[in-house]
């Protein structure tokens, strides 16, 4: 099979709980995600600022269509999974747009002007 850009290999499935059906999310959905590791010598003060007043305020971006905020989970070590991350967040976007108006909304301009002095290392991935 050959790939075809835009053919059915590429459209996003989202699992329906058991008994239901697999639906297709249609458009050009965006999944922008964001992992923070943060400076070993800021506080527990400082880590619960940026969690609770830093990133669940990215919620309030109206181009934002979910957000989801979280830690290393305590899953068994596994040579293939990093979680030397402090916080990451999952975001979804209806559209390149949406995700576009995200990075220049002033709630996100304000977060990152607040909390960058925090952090020693981002990583994004960017899927659609």
């Amino acid at each position: 099979m050959s790939y075809k850009p835009g053919g059915p290999e590429e459209r996003c499935f989202f699992d329906s709980p058991p008994g239901g059906s697999t639906r297709e999310l249609k458009g050009t959905m965006l999944v922008h995600t964001v992992v923070f590791w943060l400076r070993q010598d800021i506080t527990a003060a400082q880590r619960e600022a940026f969690n609770h007043e830093g990133l669940a305020s990215l919620r309030a971006i109206s181009s934002v269509s979910q957000l989801f905020v979280g830690r290393p989970a305590p899953i068994p070590s596994r040579p293939v999974v990093d979680a030397t991350y402090d916080f990451a967040i999952t975001v979804l976007f209806n559209d390149l747009a949406a995700h576009d108006a995200y990075q220049v909304d002033p709630v996100h301009t304000a977060f990152v002007a607040r909390f960058k002095a925090d952090w020693v290392r981002v990583q994004i991935y960017d899927a659609q």
